[in-house]
């Protein structure tokens, strides 16, 4: 799931660029041709050129290597081919939606990196269990019980108890007794 989120938030963050790349590009076309029309390069400003290329989705390395004149050229050919914009699907109210509803929803363990570890190293555990032979188990049944121990001692005291009154004494029969 949070690989889901920062892949929507990624579309988004494309989505709304391009959205405002043809609102400058809009608004750079639409003052040019009374200030400056395409045979005064002169008149024409670098920035507004990129706006333009951007609008039409030129890759901003390849714009940025360009000069002014390669710029003009290439504004000059798309006019000329009365070339339409690119188009893209613009963010909607219900992509938000969507993106805000994978936000507030709460992650589960298992939806993380950490979360998917650990199960696979149950698993293994499980594996692991049917390779081992009588004294491995035994050793490992031991580790269980001292896992346990240890959590039932560390409860009570979350809780408030007495640690005296939750955890039974043990007897030295469970840790000797042959299993």
């Amino acid at each position: 799931m949070v690989k889901e989120i920062a892949a929507m938030v990624k579309v988004k963050d494309a989505r709304l660029l391009l959205k405002k790349n043809e609102d400058s590009g809009k608004a750079a076309l639409a003052d040019a041709p009374l200030v400056c029309p395409l045979e005064s390069p002169r008149a024409w400003l670098v920035e507004r050129l990129n706006n333009l290329l951007l609008w039409y989705q030129v890759p901003k390395e390849e714009m940025e290597a360009m000069k002014k004149p390669e710029k003009l050229a290439y504004w000059k050919k798309v006019r000329d081919e009365q070339t339409n914009p690119p188009g893209y699907e613009a963010w909607t109210e219900g992509d938000e939606a969507k993106l805000d509803e994978l936000k507030k929803r709460e992650i589960d363990m298992g939806d993380t990196a950490l979360g998917r570890f650990i199960a696979n190293e149950k698993r293994n555990a499980h594996v692991a269990i049917g390779h081992m032979d009588q004294g491995e188990r035994n050793a490992f049944r031991r580790s269980l019980d001292d896992a346990d121990d240890a959590a039932r001692l560390d409860a009570p005291e979350e809780a408030g108890q007495n640690v005296t009154e939750a955890a039974p004494p043990e007897t030295s029969q469970t840790a000797t007794a042959p299993v």
